[in-house]
């Protein structure tokens, strides 16, 4: 087996709190499969802060192709505005954009079956997904919500 360029490239980049890069996006995958709003959250922005932005918005938005879009057509729009809004910016501003789309799908419901089957391989006899009713919200964050995920500079003087 070989290994391509771009493997290589996931397989020795690390961020800026030196996890390797590969395993930040699985985390920021599982993290959102567990609903877990917080731990979602720190890996989203650990990517992005790393220098990731554009592949951080890119990956989340194919996380919401791959398992949340059939049960959550309606985000697509607000997905993209804040892409969108994103990517107009020319300052930091709207980073918490990123939060917000990330805070959204963690609270709502996704069907993993296509992906399972098609990513893995591995044949689901249970099609349809267990809805829990989750309530059709978006969540808008602001920038001094993410605030405890900037990156930090200490000083060794003091």
């Amino acid at each position: 087996m070989t290994i391509t360029e771009d493997q290589k490239y996931n397989l020795t980049t690390l961020t800026r709190y030196l996890y390797s890069h590969i395993e930040v996006k699985q985390s920021l995958f599982i993290s959102l499969l567990q609903k877990d709003i917080s731990q979602s959250l720190f890996w989203g922005y650990e990517l992005y802060y790393s220098g990731f932005q554009e592949e951080t918005f890119d990956f989340v938005n194919d996380i919401y192709k791959e398992i949340y879009e059939k049960l959550n057509p309606d985000l697509k729009s607000f997905i993209d505005k804040m892409i969108s809004e994103w990517s107009e910016s020319d300052n930091d501003d709207n980073d918490c954009n990123l939060g917000s789309i990330i805070y959204t799908l963690a609270v709502r419901d996704y069907d993993i079956v296509a992906f399972t089957k098609a990513k893995l391989s591995y044949n689901i006899t249970k099609d349809n997904p267990d809805i829990t009713n989750t309530p059709l919200c978006v969540c808008t964050m602001l920038p001094a919500h993410i605030e405890k995920y900037k990156t930090h500079m200490v000083s060794t003087e003091t």
